[in-house]
């Protein structure tokens, strides 16, 4: 998708709309793929030492994982491994929400939550962090997870 975003809108740029406050030009000082960490794109975190459990960040509507990259690391300075996703239609282009559904979002926040628990000793507790519409995303996997024992429930969630 990522590829595609650059060949159909990048490179593609009139020169009159390469400027520095585009983020789509790949010139300008605020172009994702210029970025150390593309932050825009999920992304785990795991701390230097032994891993005391685990955290999922859910981001807002029409936001990125980059909004909650503090809270990651904070986490991550604690001993947890932080797994932060780019919910589907997310950190591309707005269009990318119109074909997109909440079943996909439920679908996604499913599979971060599995990855978040890779590994984790027994017993370590699993956060889930939510902002706006992540926040409905957790409280809904937590309404899921009482209803269904397969899913692992969260030792906290906010």
């Amino acid at each position: 998708m990522f590829e595609d975003l650059r060949r159909e809108v990048t490179d593609r740029l009139p020169a009159a709309d390469r400027v520095p406050s585009n983020r789509y030009y790949d010139g300008s000082p605020i172009y994702p793929g210029s970025f150390r960490n593309d932050w825009n794109r999920s992304y785990t975190l795991d701390p230097s030492g032994p891993v005391v459990g685990s955290v999922v960040l859910l981001h807002g509507l029409t936001d990125s994982p980059y909004s909650l990259r503090h809270v990651a690391r904070r986490y991550v300075e604690h001993g947890y491994r932080a797994v932060a996703i780019r919910l589907p239609g997310h950190g591309t282009l707005p269009s990318g929400l119109s074909r997109v559904t909440h079943e996909d979002w439920n679908e996604a926040t499913r599979l971060a939550v599995r990855e978040a628990q890779r590994g984790l000793p027994p017993g370590a507790p699993m956060h889930l962090v939510g902002f706006s519409n992540g926040g409905a995303l957790a409280m809904n996997y937590v309404l899921d997870a009482m209803a269904e024992p397969t899913l692992r429930a969260p030792r906290a969630s906010s």
